[in-house]
């Protein structure tokens, strides 16, 4: 999903300290339900996040809890905000990686 080299790389890394491999990933079949709604709208608030709607928030909400969805939502926006930085700094000619 990420455009950029840099923080493709740190995920990468984030998911061989996780004990996975690069080309396994992640088997989304075997995940729970709910497992399964969370990683999809983690690609939602990565590709399109003007597109979620309410009651897609709220099905998070529902299935987590408050709590647990700001700590799902704040690490993916976060990346993401990361993300498009390192592309901001990329495309100015900032090269060195930080």
């Amino acid at each position: 999903m990420n455009r950029c080299a840099y923080t493709v790389e740190l995920a990468e890394g984030d998911l061989v300290r996780a004990g996975l491999s690069l080309g396994e990933g992640l088997a989304e079949e075997r995940l729970p339900e709910a497992e399964r709604r969370a990683l999809a709208f983690a690609r939602a608030l990565t590709l399109a996040a003007s597109k979620i709607t309410d009651e897609e928030g709220a099905q998070l909400i529902e299935a987590f809890g408050p709590d647990d969805t700001a700590a799902i939502v704040h690490p993916i926006a976060y990346a993401n905000f990361q993300d498009r930085v390192r592309l901001a700094d990329l495309a100015a000619g900032f090269r060195k990686a930080f």
